[in-house]
């Protein structure tokens, strides 16, 4: 297995176990599209999540995501998930991870 892709997998496991700079770490590469597709959508959920984990700046890097990186119909999508009590975390599992946290 390239050494790339190793690495790629054990952040998505750190990130499945709560560890909040590896969440951080995976907004980053998800937003940049390292490792996978650039996804938008998935850097700001994941960013809101190493926000919740008290991660220094995610809330700041969630906003810029929200306002530089998503189109309009982005935009709506996120704020149309967030309305939906406990769809964030269903609307992260399935942009940021496909089915579940660890490929």
């Amino acid at each position: 297995m390239p050494r790339c892709r190793r690495r790629s997998r054990a952040i998505r496991f750190a990130a499945a176990a709560g560890d909040p700079r590896a969440i951080e770490l995976l907004a980053w590469c998800a937003l940049r599209g390292i490792g996978a597709e650039a996804n938008p959508i998935a850097a700001y959920f994941l960013y809101g999540e190493a926000a919740g984990e008290a991660v220094p700046n995610a809330r700041e890097n969630q906003a810029l995501v929200y306002e530089q990186s998503l189109s309009q119909s982005e935009r709506q999508h996120v704020l149309d998930i967030e309305a939906r009590p406990h769809a964030s975390q269903e609307a992260l599992a399935a942009t940021a991870f496909g089915a579940g946290h660890v490929p």
